[in-house]
């Protein structure tokens, strides 16, 4: 039922912020913010707390052998940990597709896309996750593709020199990351 609580909350929350009238308010300024804030801790609570979820949910199950079930656990959990990320990403998106102007707003997505694409590449490759790291390749080339779109479509010549610098700093910022450790100059040598 808590699970059902929550998804009613975001979704709720998301046809909130997708009521407000488009251009109309700063970001994060409304109820709507307000309540989509509210989501996100409840959100984090589970997250943070998921051994003691994971030690709930096998102590109701019972003497059901763990073989059973724990292949279904582990995606309950991966969910339950990664949801409140994909909810601040969602959030944030809405929030910045509205905000001011078409122009502006699209600004703000190309900086946005490319900010948490270099950010998950960077935390993809401390944890070493190749996952992190694609979805941080993945937000990347949205950033640019948003980037071209916006210079094609609303940008004058001041803002589409903005969005282009933008992200390419960004781009730089993720191959930095996912260059080899060390260096060109600590390379590898094959053993003779």
């Amino acid at each position: 039922m808590g699970f059902v609580a929550l998804v009613g909350a975001a979704l709720r929350s998301t046809n909130a912020l997708l009521e407000r009238p488009i251009y109309h308010d700063g970001p994060f300024l409304s109820e709507a913010s307000g309540a989509a804030l509210v989501v996100a801790v409840a959100l984090v609570v589970p997250a943070r707390w998921w051994p003691a979820l994971r030690l709930a949910t096998r102590t109701s199950i019972g003497p059901r052998p763990e073989w059973t079930y724990v292949a279904m656990l582990k995606r309950i959990m991966r969910g339950v940990i990664s949801a409140p990320a994909v909810w601040v990403f969602v959030w944030c998106f809405i929030e910045l597709a509205t905000a001011y102007s078409a122009t502006a707003s699209t600004l703000l997505l190309v900086t946005y896309f490319a900010a948490v694409a270099v950010a998950c590449v960077a935390a993809g490759r401390a944890r070493r996750s190749s996952r992190l790291r694609q979805i941080g390749l993945a937000l990347a080339l949205l950033a640019a593709g948003t980037a071209v779109y916006g210079a094609h479509a609303y940008f004058d010549f001041g803002a589409r020199i903005a969005a282009y610098l933008v992200t390419s700093a960004f781009l730089l910022g993720i191959a930095y990351w996912y260059r080899r450790p060390g260096g060109a100059g600590s390379a590898v040598m094959p053993q003779l």
